[in-house]
């Protein structure tokens, strides 16, 4: 939408089948989840033209992110711990120190980095923020694109 582009959107039941058809030349492009995508790359069968996040990732360092054609562009698949909105703050407190010392570990860093995952620890507050702002970046695509639910 930033850019100007019409791309048609072909709804699939999941990653992979749509992989299979962009390797096989029935769908000329797509937005691959990249732990789906990387070895697809590495192996030669497609070619990465960017990548979502605003910086390289490790497993294809070679690859730009798009916002370095297109500024601002950004858009990440992220995971985060959640709990009940009145959790008490001792629990939050207990279950965030244990959340960043595994993301500060060597083990899950080396078992998710080369699939393309890059770990990124920070506060509840940190999070609450970035949760905000995202649901307010997608937020103005819905309402620009007239998106609806499938």
């Amino acid at each position: 939408m930033s850019a100007g582009v019409d791309i048609v959107n072909i709804p699939y039941k999941g990653s992979m089948p749509a992989l299979t058809d962009v390797i096989g030349g029935q769908v000329r492009l797509m937005f691959a989840p990249v732990i789906n995508a990387v070895p697809q790359v590495k192996a030669g069968k497609v070619r990465a033209l960017g990548v979502t996040s605003t910086t390289r990732i490790p497993a294809l360092p070679e690859v730009p992110p798009i916002a370095d054609v297109l500024p601002g562009y950004e858009c990440s698949a992220y995971f985060g711990l959640l709990g009940p909105a009145r959790l008490p703050k001792e629990v939050t407190a207990r279950l965030h120190s244990a959340a960043a010392r595994a993301a500060q570990s060597r083990e899950l860093k080396a078992r998710l980095e080369p699939d393309g995952s890059r770990v990124v620890g920070g506060t509840p507050e940190e999070f609450g923020a970035f949760l905000a702002a995202d649901v307010e970046k997608w937020r103005r695509v819905v309402k620009a694109t007239g998106a609806k639910p499938g």
